[in-house]
């Protein structure tokens, strides 16, 4: 059995203390999607990153399609984000707006 790599160790608990404070980050105005793309993007692609500059840039796509994910997803619930005084883009400028 191998152990695991201390940067896999490193970004678990990053992705763990994200996960944790979401509640909190969430009330901020437009950090919802910021986080969990963020969150998604270490998840999938944290962990096999090359650690050079140039390594991160084939995950500029992903993190725009996961980004435009979470949009989508607001785009169901806006009725209830507003009401949790959750500010999102879809509920900041409405409905007709974001769609």
């Amino acid at each position: 059995m191998r152990a695991i790599p201390p940067r896999s160790l490193v970004i678990g608990a990053i992705c763990v203390a994200m996960s944790l404070g979401y509640r909190r980050c969430k009330r901020l105005p437009l950090m919802k999607n910021l986080v969990v793309t963020a969150a998604w993007l270490l998840a999938v692609a944290g962990i096999p990153w090359n650690h050079t500059p140039t390594g991160l840039l084939p995950l500029a796509p992903l993190a725009l399609f996961l980004l435009a994910g979470c949009m989508l997803c607001d785009l169901k619930d806006v009725r209830h984000d507003r009401n949790s005084g959750v500010l999102t883009l879809p509920g900041w400028l409405g409905l007709r707006a974001a769609s």
